[in-house]
C-alpha cells in the first residue's frame, strides 16, 4: 500500500487511490500465506488439535488435491481482504488528513 499510494497512480485514481491501493494490498497479501492458513484453520477445527501435527494435515491436503486443494475458498477470501482493507484504507487516509489538517 506505501509504495502504491506513493506513486504515479495516485493522480489517475484520485480520491479512490485509498481504496483501489487498499484493495490490491489486501489481495497480495494473501496469496502468499493462504496455503498455510488453510493448513493452520483444519487444525485448529480438529478435534484434539494439540496433538495434530501440520505436516500430516498439509499431506493430506495434497493427497486429496493437489497443490490447488490449498486453495480452497481463496476466491472469497480475496473478496473479503479486497473490501476490509480498501475500507481500513480509506479511513486510515481519511484520519491521517484530519489529523495533520488539525495541527496545521
Amino acid at each position: 500500500y506505501g509504495y502504491l499510494i506513493q506513486s504515479n497512480l495516485v493522480d489517475h485514481f484520485g480520491a479512490s487511490a485509498p481504496l483501489v491501493f487498499g484493495a490490491m494490498a489486501g489481495c497480495a497479501s494473501w496469496c502468499p500465506v493462504y496455503p498455510i492458513d488453510s493448513v493452520k484453520t483444519i487444525v485448529q477445527n480438529t478435534e484434539g488439535a494439540s496433538s495434530t501435527c501440520s505436516w500430516k494435515v498439509a499431506a493430506d491436503i495434497y493427497r486429496k488435491g493437489g497443490l490447488i486443494a490449498f486453495y480452497d475458498g481463496f476466491p472469497a477470501k480475496l473478496i473479503r481482504a479486497a473490501v476490509f482493507h480498501s475500507m481500513t484504507f480509506f479511513v486510515y487516509e481519511l484520519v491521517l488528513d484530519a489529523l495533520m489538517n488539525e495541527n496545521v
